[in-house]
């Protein structure tokens, strides 16, 4: 089950086959593939590995978690009579669904900038200091000081990343709350290896950073609050956009009905529904994917929408070509005059464009272009349906043109 999902904006990356219920995701951070997250929080720019899993669970920024870890799973009560799941939970038949175990599972508490390694197990209700290291494998049962590497079943304390001075340093200064143009304007700093003057030039950073926090685990709140703004933006633009859609569709019925005859009406009402019908086939309903490809694909997305494009095209030339060389067939399938055949199959090429553009603008978050091309096309339509039709002699034509 997918969960605050959310691709305008890039506001964070999810691989496919992931599992997220009930979790809140920080800004530009990464959801490695089949990795489950429940009941959790994650914070800004955090990479969470493949086939990782995360209960109860709350992970600070800058954090890197390797593959098949797992953060703060629910303990068996080995204190009680049976340690079995059939006696605890009512899918096993036992229990009736309105059972609930005594007591709650502990919170995990990870901090930032952590490292997890590969197939380390972190128990429920344990707290991981900021800067820590966990090696890959290790289980760890009980807390992990700021800066400590740990390894080992159980974990156990092997030396600390730096020395103390630096990393008291480290601590006042909270890089991880630096807002992008603080760390952007210091990026230098991460690519040397650390010492004294560093980690008291980011203490000093830090100090004069108007962000202070008084928590350790604070996500980029202005980041999030940006996105949510563009989010509640969005969806008014959208829902006036298609308030204002749907009124120009509800009011061209009575405006064509008064113009045109039952004949034509009916012809035109025949025309659009094959057009929708071969719209459908000849796009290969390919425009729904581009959701899903601006993940799969980032750095090759251009090249996927310019061949989709071309696909479209060419599968609509060729059903053409089918039906020119099948006329008659087509006259009797269609129930049209070939010309109006024509005139479909002109617009089945450049519809798959406009509804490719339409659902990238989307994605992208251009909430405001997608909104004015939708109403302006639908409203440019209507006006140059009506002269048209006033003004050709064959009103059939002068409403599909």
């Amino acid at each position: 089950m997918l969960t605050n999902l959310f691709y305008p904006h890039k506001k964070y990356h999810i691989a496919r086959r992931v599992k997220i219920k009930n979790t809140d995701l920080g800004f530009m951070c990464n959801i490695a593939y089949e990795a489950d997250l429940r009941d959790s929080i994650v914070g800004k720019r955090t990479s969470i590995g493949r086939f990782t899993t995360m209960r109860n669970c709350t992970i600070g920024s800058y954090c890197a978690v390797s593959w098949n870890v797992s953060l703060g799973a629910k303990d068996h009560h080995y204190d009680f009579a049976s340690i079995s799941a059939a006696i605890h939970q009512e899918r096993f038949g036992l229990i009736p669904k309105s059972f609930k175990m005594p007591g709650e599972t502990p919170k995990t508490t990870i901090g930032n900038d952590v490292w997890i390694g590969c197939n380390a197990v972190i128990l429920s209700g344990v707290s991981i200091g900021d800067g820590a290291v966990i090696g890959a494998g290790a289980v760890v049962t009980k807390d992990v000081a700021p800066y400590s590497i740990v390894a080992g079943c159980p974990a156990h304390h092997i030396r600390y990343r730096f020395e103390k001075e630096i990393r008291e340093n480290l601590m006042k200064a909270q890089w991880w709350n630096w807002d992008d143009t603080k760390m952007q304007n210091n990026i230098d700093l991460f690519h040397q290896k650390m010492n004294k003057d560093i980690s008291l030039k980011m203490c000093t950073i830090g100090e004069e950073s108007s962000r202070y926090t008084d928590t350790l685990y604070k996500t980029d709140f202005e980041s999030n609050m940006k996105v949510m703004s563009n989010d509640v933006k969005a969806g008014i633009w959208y829902t006036v956009g298609n308030f204002v859609n749907r009124g120009i569709a509800f009011a061209r019925a009575p405006i064509f009905t008064r113009m045109l005859s039952k004949e034509d009406y009916g012809a035109f009402s025949n025309f659009t529904a094959w057009a929708t019908i071969m719209v459908a086939i000849t796009s290969l309903d390919m425009y729904t994917s581009i959701s899903r490809a601006y993940q799969d694909y980032e750095e090759d997305f251009d090249t996927y929408m310019s061949t989709i494009s071309w696909i479209s095209i060419t599968f609509s030339a060729l059903c053409y070509i089918v039906l020119w060389i099948f006329k008659s067939w087509a006259i009797n399938l269609f129930g049209m005059d070939f010309l109006y055949i024509n005139m479909m199959f002109l617009y089945l090429i450049f519809s798959p464009a406009a509804q490719l553009f339409m659902s990238w603008q989307r994605i992208r978050g251009k909430y405001k272009t997608a909104i004015f091309v939708s109403v302006g096309s639908a409203l440019l339509s209507l006006i140059l349906s009506v002269v048209m039709v006033l003004n050709c002699q064959n009103k059939l034509w002068g409403r599909i043109l």
